[in-house]
């Protein structure tokens, strides 16, 4: 009986068991390795002309590749075009909305992270350069009047922006602070001011300000605010919850001469008894 005996090249046997080992480690990390998740993802931005931006995205696992896509296509770092991206960080020094050779940074950036067991895109950053419009060049003087201790609007017509205009005031040529407690800056970018007092008589001016590029511009008409005091021909006196039209002096009489109220506040078109 004869037995062929084979002989195996060590060397060989090594090979081949590191491969095996190689591809179970493989197959171990690819079970226990999740779809790749966002910490942080890039964020929409207005940029002022020839601002830096600076985009980031940060994955759960520091390991997971990051590629960047600008509208849709993947980009790449350029010198010639001031664009540094350093794994999640994607970096323009001087953004400009069209630069001179047809080409425009603005627009809509996304970073996509991948691993082994797949790929997963981030929101839409959408990158836009600030602009500021101006004011019509045809606002006439506008004339308020208000009594005191009532509401005042002076109204302002600021013009379009990116972000949206903000809007400010001077009352006699010197800026209003608007922390004072009385004056409100509306949504529509009108001032508030409540209540009005006669020291709130004055010309008003608008101020439009673009908050990305910290350009401002003075509206071209002035608001001029009248302040009147409180007017008393005509109100209503409740005596008993019964209206008597009367003059002021009748009317405090009927309350106070039967010692009943020890206050009487006047408040048009009526008086408050206070007891």
């Amino acid at each position: 009986m004869r037995l062929d005996v084979a002989f195996v090249d060590p060397a060989s046997a090594t090979t081949t068991l590191l491969l095996l080992l190689s591809t179970l480690v493989s197959f171990q990390w690819a079970l226990t390795t999740d779809e790749p998740q966002f910490l942080v993802q890039p964020q929409s931005i207005v940029v002022a002309p020839q601002g830096e931006v600076t985009l980031r995205c940060e994955p759960r696992d520091s390991s997971t590749q990051i590629l960047w896509v600008f509208n849709g296509e993947f980009i790449l770092s350029s010198a010639r075009d001031g664009l540094e991206i350093t794994h999640g960080r994607l970096h323009i020094r001087s953004f400009r909305h069209r630069r001179s050779d047809g080409r425009n940074q603005a627009g809509v950036y996304q970073c996509i992270a991948r691993n082994s067991v797949g790929a997963v895109i981030s929101r839409e950053a959408i990158v836009q350069q600030a602009y500021f419009g101006k004011f019509e060049s045809d606002l006439k003087d506008l004339y308020v009047k208000s009594t005191e201790g009532n509401v005042a609007v002076i109204p302002c017509h600021p013009p379009t922006g990116n972000p949206p205009t903000l809007t400010a005031f001077e009352v006699n040529g010197s800026r209003i602070d608007l922390k004072s407690g009385r004056y409100y800056v509306l949504p529509s970018g009108n001032l508030q001011i409540s209540p009005v007092r006669p020291l709130d008589q004055g010309q008003y001016r608008c101020l439009a300000i673009n908050s990305v590029s910290g350009q401002q511009q003075r509206a071209p008409n002035t608001v001029h605010l009248k302040v009147v005091g409180e007017s008393f021909s005509s109100f209503t006196c409740y005596l008993a919850g019964v209206q008597v039209f009367r003059t002021v002096t009748e009317c405090l009489r009927g309350f106070v001469g039967g010692g009943k109220f020890k206050k009487v506040v006047i408040m048009t078109p009526r008086v408050v008894v206070v007891c």
